[in-house]
């Protein structure tokens, strides 16, 4: 099953990353466990998504 996450990004985009991260992070990482073996890998591959996204928000 696939979601959409529909995140706008304010002016304060720093501030709404940190929200996003926050809000999202646990359910990442538990998306991410069913994929990967080690715990290590998987905060890695959740550190590379959360880095593509602050790239994505400041395109903008």
């Amino acid at each position: 099953m696939n979601y959409l996450m529909d995140i706008t990004m304010p002016d304060n985009r720093s501030l709404n990353i940190t929200e996003t991260v926050k809000k999202y992070s646990a359910q990442l990482l538990g998306f991410i466990r069913g994929k990967v073996k080690l715990l290590e890998d998987a905060e890695d591959v959740m550190q590379d998504v959360w880095y593509q996204f602050s790239n994505l928000a400041d395109t903008d």
